[in-house]
């Protein structure tokens, strides 16, 4: 008798086919189109943003760097930036850590960007990401990209890569 149910299971598995037997049901490969995840990544944004400031800087104590001045290109304005490098953890060649913000004004409107990278002497390089915003910025305003500055009495700034106005930040 056990030989018979054996049998039977066996010649049941032959005339079946193997995708009765498969828990894998994705409608778009059966159409033809390949697995989600072999398929491409949406193409990132294409940079839209791009700001250049002039302005002084000023000591606002150990490692910190203050700075506003006027800015120009995809908004002008002023801007304020205040960036704190954390010099107890300083490389070798001097080079430390840092994080802050940029405050881009226009108007009665700002964007914030909170910026983090390297200090180096009188130079920063890093990126940016649009934290928070007042006026029609309040509410909406994502993007992200890289700074960077010189400080050295004079402060020159740059900063580019994406800003959409109208796209809510999350979390807010």
């Amino acid at each position: 008798m056990k030989t018979l149910i054996v049998g039977i299971a066996a010649l049941g598995a032959l005339i079946m086919p193997s995708a009765a037997f498969s828990k894998f049901d994705d409608p778009g490969v059966s159409a033809g189109n390949p697995p989600a995840s072999a398929q491409e990544a949406p193409p990132a944004q294409a940079p839209n943003f791009s700001v250049t400031g002039d302005g002084t800087a000023t000591s606002c104590g150990t490692g910190c760097t203050a700075a506003s001045g006027t800015y120009r290109g995809t908004l002008s304005g002023s801007f304020t930036a205040r960036v704190v490098a954390d010099y107890a953890r300083a490389d070798s060649g001097g080079c430390a850590t840092a994080q802050g913000t940029i405050t881009l004004n226009r108007g009665s409107d700002s964007v914030e960007q909170g910026v983090s990278g390297t200090v180096c002497g009188a130079r920063f390089s890093g990126s940016y990401t649009v934290t928070d915003g007042t006026g029609a910025f309040q509410n909406d305003g994502q993007g992200s990209g890289a700074v960077s500055y010189t400080a050295a009495g004079a402060f020159h700034m740059s900063s580019s890569g994406t800003f959409n106005p109208t796209e809510p930040r999350q979390g807010v």
